[in-house]
């Protein structure tokens, strides 16, 4: 993935849990989903600022 993220192991292993999830539904669903993540980290990576807006707003809410 991305060398400046750190995604902490609970992170991983619901990665690993929904690619087992989309790979059930459809054989190469699971490899879509992580392309998917990877490549959401790579913007987050190029510009963190930009999402964390979001981030705050969303935990806001709740």
């Amino acid at each position: 993935m991305t060398d400046n993220i750190t995604i902490r192991p609970q992170a991983l292993r619901e990665i690993e849990e929904a690619w087992w999830w989309y790979e059930s539904r459809r054989e190469g669903l699971g490899d879509d989903f992580v392309l998917c993540v990877e490549e959401s980290l790579e913007k987050i990576s190029r510009d963190p600022k930009l999402y964390i807006l979001s981030f705050i707003k969303r935990y806001a809410e709740q």
